[in-house]
């Protein structure tokens, strides 16, 4: 059927309106004659539709009515065209935003999918990792950087000047080290092997990289857990065990010139009831710092730490660690001397402030035990250590060269106890599958928005003792106080100030005549650290 023009529906709308009550009869013979096209229209009285003309000419509307009726239906055209726009908008709107609806839904799902099964993931997680497509060869690539700025002044003068004399280095001074600069690369290797490679640059001093943590391992061994083969640390000593990018201060403390760092040698470990418990065993030879040894005397050490976690809350927040380590080292043979010595917390001098320079001992065996000690109480922490050297001098030196062994074997000790608070309120976090602390995490990174980061406070005692039973290493009581600021996870300042005070030091020997002189005197640290590590 043909469709009627929308101006002659508007029309006859508004005609319709203006004729409602009028003759009946009068219209219907109008609207037959305009049907029928019968009637001519003049020029004069042409309107814009053949109807109104008839209307005009049968004196049904006057041309003023007939233009007024026009307008009424074109206004009321576009009325009804504008209504159809905004129905016809209203209907592609609600497609549009059908369409984004599923779109949306269909992003959802493509990014919930998993990666392709040929797809390697790679990510950050406080450093770049790698993980192929069946998740059974992981790879880790990181390192560290700390620069460090120190000062060192001692009140005594004649102190310092025997210092120097004695260890062919000065003690006092000022200037900078890159006290760390690593490089490592870690990971897992279809799901039960593990290695690790770690140089540090500024380990020799001299540019060339020093070996850290060298090794490979196999984890899930049934009624094992994990063996390590390589250069690694001994398990001894809690604060050993912290990585040195968690350690409340910048250097560790006074007694930890027993513990036995990393050596080469084959390790058991593995933690049990929940990882409330850690134990770990290994027999391991004393190397260089490329983990390298040959000679013909015994330098082995066996060595085993246990250590739990008896109350563990919050996810940590709240904790008691206690642990004990203990060491057994063989020295059997005429050419080993033992011989300790300390810095003064401060690593920018190579002078030791207690040495056993002097009095070197030709050792047979040396037994180290150190009971740990750690509280976390949400920001609050306290930690402690007592270290004993236990020494069975060789007896096969002549008098001559053993003079001072006319009594027992002697015995060295030190120890450090420290508080610490964090003033944003985070709390230290600890490792519970190496019974150990871990990393810092800000409640809120610094930014230039208003994060401060983590801030936290510390202070330090500690003690130890090189002299007995003849041996004059001498005594140091240090206090430090220090300031860190975690800017992030990965970021940290430090600052430390550090009080030694050194007594009982021998000062170079005039054998046979004793007592040998004796000097005492103090030192101060000032030093800063920016650090880095990912």
């Amino acid at each position: 059927m043909r469709k009627k023009p929308p101006f002659r529906i508007g029309l006859l709308t508004a005609v319709a309106a203006m004729l409602r009550g009028r003759a009946l009869l009068g219209f219907a013979a109008a609207f037959a004659v305009m049907l029928c096209g019968t009637i001519a229209i003049s020029p004069a009285q042409a309107t814009s539709d053949p109807l109104i003309e008839v209307l005009i000419r049968k004196g049904v509307l006057t041309p003023g009515e007939a233009m007024q009726i026009e307008k009424e239906a074109r206004d009321l055209e576009k009325t009804r065209e504008q209504q159809v726009d905004q129905k016809v908008k209203a209907s592609e709107q609600k497609v549009v935003d059908q369409v984004d609806k599923k779109l949306t839904s269909v992003e959802k799902k493509v990014a919930a999918k998993p990666a392709p099964k040929d797809s390697w993931k790679v990510h950050w997680k406080n450093g770049l990792k790698i993980e192929s497509p069946d998740g059974r060869n992981k790879f880790g690539l990181g390192g560290r950087i700390y620069a460090d700025f120190s000062s060192i002044s001692s009140s005594n003068r004649r102190f310092a000047d025997q210092v120097r004399q004695d260890e062919g280095t000065p003690l006092t001074g000022f200037g900078s080290e890159f006290r760390a600069a690593r490089i490592y690369v870690d990971g897992t290797v279809y799901d039960n092997i593990f290695f690790k490679g770690e140089y540090d640059f500024a380990a020799e001093g001299n540019g060339t990289a020093g070996f850290k943590d060298v090794f490979i391992g196999m984890k899930n061994i049934p009624g094992i857990g994990h063996i390590r083969v390589g250069h690694q640390k001994e398990p001894f000593s809690l604060e050993e065990q912290t990585s040195s990018r968690f350690i409340t201060f910048m250097e560790r403390g006074l007694p930890n010139v027993f513990a036995p760092s990393r050596n080469t040698g084959i390790m058991a470990y593995n933690t049990a009831f929940g990882k409330r418990m850690y134990w770990g065993v290994g027999i391991f030879q004393d190397v260089d710092d490329f983990g390298n040894n040959f000679n013909n005397h015994q330098d082995w050490n066996t060595t085993l730490r246990l250590a739990g976690t008896p109350l563990y809350e919050d996810k940590g927040r709240h904790l008691l660690h206690v642990g004990l380590s203990y060491s057994h080292q063989f020295r059997s043979s005429n050419d080993f001397q033992l011989r300790y010595r300390q810095r003064p917390e401060a690593h920018i001098t190579d002078a030791r402030t207690v040495d056993m320079f002097i009095n070197r001992l030709w050792t047979d065996n040396i037994d180290l035990v150190n009971p740990e000690l750690a509280l976390v109480w949400g920001p609050f922490s306290l930690q402690g250590e007592y270290m004993f050297a236990f020494t069975e001098a060789s007896r096969r030196q002549s008098p001559a060269q053993n003079l001072f062994l006319n009594q027992s074997d002697p015995t060295f000790q030190g120890a450090y106890i420290y508080g610490s608070v964090f003033l944003t309120g985070e709390s230290r976090n600890y490792s519970q599958s190496g019974a150990c602390f871990d990393r810092i995490t800000p409640h809120r990174n610094f930014d230039l928005k208003g994060g401060w980061g983590a801030w936290e406070l510390g202070a330090r005692y500690s003690y130890l003792s090189l002299s007995d039973k003849g041996v004059g290493g001498g005594r140091e009581n240090n206090f430090t106080a220090g300031l860190n600021w975690y800017l992030t996870p990965n970021t940290r300042w430090m600052f430390n100030y550090v009080y030694a005070d050194v007594d009982g030091r021998l000062v170079t020997p005039r054998p046979p005549t004793y007592p040998q002189d004796i000097v005492n005197g103090t030192a101060h640290v000032a030093q800063t650290r920016f650090q880095i590590d990912f």
